[in-house]
């Protein structure tokens, strides 16, 4: 499912990668499987994927008939951080084209006004629904966003307006999940044990996926593959997602690059590099000792960006994701009808996929010729299947290379600090 590439670092050598780093990845192999890492308490994500989901997709299929026998055509969804990047990131890859789109999703993922106000204009006169998510209710973002948006449905439908809201909250606690009770609302839950970042496919991205008519019980599925995968053996030559937490920690430490840079060449992806950005920086970012990972997507930024990735200080390397194989080759361009005007005939016949992967082999070309270090991660299915297998493979990655900085994977204190400090300017 994941092929991983690491031929365009120039000066690696492998054997003494393998022999500086393979105790150290065994070591936190047993910590995994064992659960005996830092904040063990929240490792669920684990063993949910093989846990029995019968009863939660039972609960996902009952909500989509109901509001598909409401007729309902949009749906806002309320969530900051891991309650939206993933899910964004779920959304692009399984209905990123209008004709796969069951149901329209408007997200609220911040404090902006004007997003706000610009979601209340696009639901004006729609048949919508809401799904907040929240494991607490007390993060400010999707509890404004969820007191303006419920106001707002209410308003429309009255005391109807209770068929139309799904709560995905902890299960036993928390202001959300007692004002679903009160009101009587649909309930799914956040796991006490699975962090934000970790939690893209629980019942928040299932319930969103099946929403707009994916087959969401896919995702599962490739995260249980990738999960059978990776927890087999610790052994770089085996496990390819050891290997990649491996080379970010060689890269940082020992050739002393300190950005990292997650590229795509598909727009509908950009959110899964986001992603990426999310886990690797929430899960690393902390005692002034990590990697700063940021992303770009082709070849869009290499005519903002190139020039710097080129002849730029050469302080970070870079990670290509390729879904070249998992594209369909569908839009290819044939001789022109205006007597060559355009000068392409020479393009006539190939693909517009085919000419964008042209691009990606001429820039690793270029950059690796710069001295870039390169990573390739090569994906094989563009599908929800796909999607599950990368990001449980992204989850292991993640914490694989949290450890061996001696990070705690699962713990961001510096959110908690700004969350505190904003709290106290907002009761001054």
């Amino acid at each position: 499912m994941i092929k991983l590439t690491f031929n365009l670092i120039k000066g690696l050598d492998y054997k003494k990668l393998d022999k500086n780093y393979q105790a150290k990845l065994d070591e936190i192999f047993s910590q995994l499987k064992n659960k005996k890492t830092p904040s063990a308490n929240m490792l669920g994500w684990i063993d949910y994927v093989d846990q029995d989901h019968t009863k939660i997709y039972k609960s996902i299929d009952n909500k989509i008939a109901e509001w598909d026998k409401l007729k309902v055509t949009d749906v806002v969804v309320i969530g900051i951080g891991g309650s939206f990047t993933g899910i964004k990131a779920i959304l692009d890859v399984v209905a990123y084209l209008p004709s796969d789109q069951k149901r329209q999703i408007h997200f609220i993922r911040s404090l902006s006004e004007n997003s706000f106000l610009k979601v209340l204009e696009e639901i004006k006169d729609k048949n919508w629904g809401i799904v907040v998510i929240s494991k607490s209710g007390t993060t400010l973002e999707p509890s404004v966003g969820f007191k303006l948006f419920r106001e707002a449905l209410y308003k429309q439908y009255g005391e109807q307006a209770q068929k139309r809201i799904v709560a995905i909250t902890d299960p036993k606690k928390g202001v959300l999940h007692d004002i679903a009770v009160k009101n009587k609302y649909e309930m799914l839950p956040i796991y006490s044990d699975i962090g934000g970042r970790f939690s893209t496919i629980t019942p928040s991205g299932l319930l969103v996926a099946g929403l707009v008519g994916a087959d969401y019980k896919q995702l599962i599925e490739g995260a249980k593959k990738a999960k059978a995968d990776l927890f087999a053996s610790s052994e770089l030559k085996k496990n390819s997602a050891y290997t990649y937490a491996a080379l970010r920690h060689y890269l940082y430490t020992e050739m002393k690059k300190d950005v990292e840079i997650a590229i795509t060449y598909e727009e509908q992806h950009e959110y899964l590099m986001l992603q990426h950005r999310q886990l690797f920086g929430e899960s690393e970012g902390k005692s002034l000792n990590s990697l700063f990972p940021t992303y770009s997507v082709f070849t869009t930024d290499l005519h903002s960006m190139g020039q710097l990735y080129q002849d730029g200080k050469k302080i970070f390397f870079e990670t290509m994701f390729s879904f070249e194989k998992a594209n369909k080759n569908k839009l290819k361009l044939k001789n022109s009808e205006f007597n060559n005007d355009d000068q392409l005939d020479y393009l006539t016949k190939k693909s517009v996929n085919q000419l964008n992967y042209v691009a990606c082999e001429a820039t690793k070309q270029a950059h690796a010729s710069a001295g870039v270090p390169i990573i390739e991660i090569d994906v094989k299915e563009n599908s929800a299947y796909g999607f599950g297998y990368l990001y449980f493979w992204l989850c292991v990655a993640t914490s694989v290379s949290a450890l061996l900085l001696g990070h705690d994977p699962y713990n961001q204190p510096g959110v908690e600090d700004y969350k505190q400090r904003m709290f106290k300017l907002l009761k001054q």
